[in-house]
This record gives structure tokens, C-alpha cells and sequence, in this order.
């Protein structure tokens, strides 16, 4: 690639803890998936020069493993609010669907009503005790997409950690000219196929930001390979 591009590599969390009390913790499987990507990272000569995480505790465990496994001690890393996924449990409960399923196909099936519900940002809607609506949430992200970028500069990288959420929302916002008023259910596409510890490759240079690779696992191997 050449000196003068900047790069934002956009990192899914591993898998995290589906069906335990606390989800918000990395599975073993999934702690292995971060270890994979840092190591793909680091073979491909990467050294960023900043690691961005959200504030989930996915976020910084798979970090942690990934830093690790790149050598990258040196590297800066910082927490992120932008780069936060929303509040799956909230946007359920809110919508009246049942966030305690135990089964993963009853559960996607009423995580999707939930969503389809949330994102039409329909004020008579009973949003309940959502404290974000779709509309904030893309900004947000666009927002901090746009810091990343500008953080890359020309020649830089810089890493992200986050959720299938926001990176859904970059590679909409990259790929579909006036998202999310125009065809918001595109997030929901990207959403969906998003795979843990996946890398997403944003460049930024003359002509602006820029998708270049999107849900790269390569590294993985099929049965390292999870959705949640």
C-alpha cells in the first residue's frame, strides 16, 4: 500500500459469552479468535500507531489478546465511546421481546423485531428505556469513524476494536450514499454477516475514506468461525 495512505482496521470483537449470565465476557473460543487476529495483523507487518476499543468488556479483553499476540506493547491504546455497540438488552426489553432466550434462533428472531421496531425511529413507537435511538447511534459512529480517519492521516494506521453494530454502521455509511435516511436496513445486512475477531480495512487518502476489505477471517480457521 502506498506511504502516503492512512488505514483503519476495524476489529470485531471475539465471541463473546451468549447465554451466561454475563455476556459481556470473551468465551475461551473467543479469546483464542482475538489471539488469531493480532497474529495476522503483526504477520502482515502492521504496527499501528494507536489502538481505539470501545468500553465493553469484550472490547479490552480482545485487545488485551490481540496486543499480545502482535508484540505490540508499544502501541497506544484508548477507550472510545463512539466505537460503543448499543444496548442489545435494552432495545429488546423496550420493544417487548424476551432478551433471556436460551435458544439462538428464537433469540435472532426477536432481536431483528426488536431492531426492525428501533430503527424506524417512529416517536409514537414505546421506545421504553432505550437511552439511544438509531439516529444517535449512527452519528456516533460516523463521527467517530470520521475521527479515526482523520487519526490515520496520510501514511498512519490505526486499529479499532469493536462490535458487529458500529462496523455495520462504517462500512453503511462507506457504502451507501445518503445511510441511514436512505435504505437504513443496510446496516442490518452488514450486521448480520459479521464475523467474530473479522477485520474490516478502511483506507483514507486523496480520495477520501474509503472500504477496501470488509469481514476478512481468513485467519481463522471454519471451526474458529462464530457470529455472536
Amino acid at each position: 500500500m502506498r506511504a502516503d495512505v492512512g488505514r483503519v482496521i476495524l476489529v470485531r470483537h471475539g465471541q463473546a459469552s451468549f447465554g451466561a449470565a454475563d455476556y459481556d465476557h470473551l468465551s475461551p473460543h473467543g479469546a483464542e479468535q482475538a489471539r488469531l487476529a493480532g497474529a495476522a495483523l503483526a504477520a502482515r507487518g502492521l504496527h499501528p500507531d494507536v489502538v481505539l476499543q470501545g468500553r465493553m468488556r469484550r472490547h479490552a479483553q480482545t485487545t488485551h489478546a490481540l496486543v499480545e499476540a502482535a508484540d505490540w506493547s508499544t502501541v497506544p491504546v484508548r477507550t472510545c465511546g463512539a466505537w460503543d455497540e448499543i444496548d442489545h438488552l435494552g432495545v429488546m426489553t423496550a420493544f417487548g421481546e424476551d432478551p433471556g432466550q436460551q435458544d439462538p434462533r428464537a433469540f435472532q428472531a426477536a432481536y431483528e423485531r426488536a431492531l426492525h421496531r428501533w430503527m424506524a425511529d417512529d416517536p409514537h413507537e414505546p421506545a421504553g428505556t432505550v437511552a439511544e435511538s438509531f439516529g444517535a447511534f449512527t452519528a456516533r459512529v460516523t463521527d467517530g469513524l470520521s475521527a479515526a480517519a482523520q487519526e490515520a492521516g496520510r501514511g498512519r494506521s490505526v486499529v479499532v476494536v469493536s462490535s458487529a453494530g458500529p462496523l455495520a454502521v462504517a462500512c453503511a455509511n462507506l457504502q451507501h450514499p445518503g445511510f441511514p435516511e436512505v435504505d437504513p436496513g443496510a446496516w442490518l445486512r452488514w450486521n448480520a454477516v459479521a464475523v467474530n475477531a473479522s477485520l474490516t480495512t478502511v483506507v483514507v487518502g486523496r480520495q477520501g475514506t474509503r472500504l477496501l476489505a470488509f469481514n476478512e477471517h481468513g485467519h481463522l480457521a471454519p471451526g474458529h468461525v462464530t457470529f455472536r
